[in-house]
């Protein structure tokens, strides 16, 4: 037991403490508001795209392309949206809420926590199908949460789809995934002067977005809309990630594969639906709650869920 608690610690622990140093380091003046907006645009563009084209360009593509994972991983996507979305009609009467409470619930933050997570349980080694979940799952989120805040918001937008899927095509960790699938189906050796330098940047990644996370964090907005911001939290880091395990179990998913499904499932809400909210005509105040309280439940309902993987032996 002693050793499965302190593997929980390892694992997890490091990515919090990080978060948290992010935050102090704000509050003492070490960084401020236009160094995260920056690192923030450097680690979106190209340190974690780093990552990802490196990582998936040197896989065995034919090797992680499951389709059975990216089946389960995009209708638990999915049907976790409409569920939230369903409870939310009933639950709101104000329906300008709904758009904001809908995407706060189900939409992670698995480029910034769930990798830095996954690599950190599994190694980078075993951590090959986080590119499946980016690749995949990232563009539903996109797509899933421009939809609802364009029919249940402050002021209701026209759905633009094509705009929508031009801009998921434009996103830059997409880009660097299919550019990596092509290395990787062509056999392609990316070289040695390149691979260092995409190194070097993949491994700054992890760290600096936890930073970037802490550095965002504003505990003065979190007690706004505090019942629908517990709410949420609380369906993305608890409710929904419990249902998404126990239908992965039930489909027969186990090791490595559990894990990433759980971190993608657990993982805290996205900064990105604030930005989303304000530009959209969404509940600003509540998407910022919601980032804040599903980011702290996070550190302990992803130490508590690692600590039970590890416990019945799934790693």
């Amino acid at each position: 037991m002693i050793d499965n608690f302190i593997f929980t610690i390892n694992a997890v622990l490091p990515v919090f403490i990080m978060i948290s140093l992010g935050y102090i380091f704000k509050r003492i003046n070490l960084i401020n508001e236009n160094f995260i907006s920056t690192a923030n645009k450097f680690v979106y563009m190209a340190a974690i795209t780093a990552y990802l084209f490196r990582s998936t360009a040197r896989t065995d593509f034919h090797e992680i392309m499951d389709l059975k994972f990216i089946f389960f991983i995009v209708a638990a996507t999915s049907f976790s949206f409409l569920a939230v979305w369903i409870g939310a009609e009933f639950l709101f009467k104000n329906k300008a809420v709904i758009g904001t409470f809908v995407q706060g619930s189900f939409r992670g933050n698995f480029a910034f926590i769930g990798i830095p997570m996954v690599i950190s349980i599994l190694g980078s080694e075993d951590a090959a199908k986080t590119s499946l979940v980016v690749m995949f799952v990232v563009p539903i989120y996109n797509i899933l949460s421009v939809f609802i805040l364009s029919v249940r918001s402050s002021k209701k937008k026209k759905l633009k789809i094509k705009r929508i899927l031009i801009d998921v095509l434009k996103n830059p960790l997409i880009i660097s995934i299919m550019s990596g699938i092509v290395f990787s189906l062509l056999n392609i050796k990316i070289p040695y002067l390149l691979d260092k330098p995409l190194e070097s940047l993949g491994t700054i990644s992890t760290p600096l977005a936890l930073i970037v996370i802490g550095g965002s964090f504003s505990f003065r907005s979190a007690g706004t809309k505090l019942k629908p911001a517990v709410l949420a939290a609380l369906l993305k880091t608890t409710i929904i990630p419990s249902l998404v395990i126990f239908f992965a179990v039930l489909s027969g998913f186990t090791g490595g594969d559990l894990i990433i499904i759980f971190v993608m499932a657990a993982a805290p809400t996205a900064i990105s639906s604030y930005i989303l909210s304000v530009i959209m005509d969404g509940d600003s105040d509540l998407a910022a709650s919601i980032v804040i309280f599903s980011t702290i439940i996070t550190a302990f309902t992803n130490t508590l869920g690692i600590y039970l993987f590890k416990s019945f032996g799934v790693i």
